[in-house]
């Protein structure tokens, strides 16, 4: 089914463009029809000539597809293309109108893990142009301040969860070693045990976050031995305004 909404879709552009500009986690990518990182693949699949509302002008198409089982790639995220886009010849074009679509121009379905973005720019394309430039951006809605890792072993290793990664996790008594990274800032990671419902707070803990790879090394002293299975509770001190951008290109085919 076509869902269609200009108003809040020119609004969410609004927004993840201004985002991008101003994040400092923002990742970019190759510049190719099809890019990919952890969690996405994204495709520049179709550029078709159109009219609409007497505007000459061309759809863009890019089907986006979940890499990743925890997600789903039709709620946990938001999609734009950049507002103005440019030729090989510098040219620019301004987007009039953005759709979301479950099913390709040709009405062929999409799998469920899939969506097709099409946007609507103007003018139309020039003869001469070689290539079309088309910035994209994703932005991850699902990020939680608060994580629990369950029923873990005195010794877990590379274990992920909400894009926060246990690199190394080890249990001596009343001591757990934790080496982890995140998407997020570490500076200030709250680390609890959960037990019967209740936080376990750490009487003393020792920590160092890498400045260049966001890295943590921490250490925790509680007042009671740890026992496994155990529940290990996380609070990020805050959440970034995250931005993935998607630097895709194509050829042109002759008008």
């Amino acid at each position: 089914m076509r869902r269609q909404s200009l108003l809040v879709s020119y609004f969410l552009m609004f927004l993840i463009v201004i985002a991008g500009c101003e994040s400092n986690k923002e990742e970019d990518l190759s510049s190719e029809a099809t890019v990919e990182n952890s969690h996405l693949k994204v495709e520049l699949v179709d550029i078709t000539s159109a009219v609409q509302d007497n505007q000459a002008g061309f759809f863009v198409d890019v089907i986006v597809t979940s890499l990743h089982p925890s997600y789903d790639v039709r709620i946990d995220f938001n999609y734009a293309m950049d507002k103005v886009i440019t030729t090989s010849l510098d040219t620019k074009h301004e987007a009039a109108s953005i759709y979301t679509f479950d099913y390709t121009a040709s009405a062929h379905s999409l799998e469920p893990d899939q969506i097709l973005i099409r946007q609507f720019y103007t003018p139309g394309l020039e003869e001469t142009a070689h290539v079309l430039h088309v910035p994209f951006y994703a932005k991850p809605l699902y990020h939680n301040r608060n994580i629990t890792f369950k029923e873990l072993s005195h010794q877990s290793n590379h274990i992920e969860h909400n894009d926060f990664k246990i690199i190394s996790l080890e249990v001596k008594q009343h001591t757990l070693n934790l080496i982890a990274s995140d998407v997020h800032e570490m500076k200030g990671l709250e680390v609890t045990l959960l037990i019967d419902d209740e936080t376990i707070y750490p009487a003393f803990q020792t920590t160092n976050v890498e400045e260049t790879t966001n890295l943590l090394h921490g250490t925790y002293e509680f007042t009671q031995p740890i026992s496994e299975p155990f529940n290990l509770k996380l609070q990020r001190p805050k959440l970034d305004d995250l931005i993935w951008t998607f630097h895709l290109s194509t050829p042109i085919s002759s008008p």
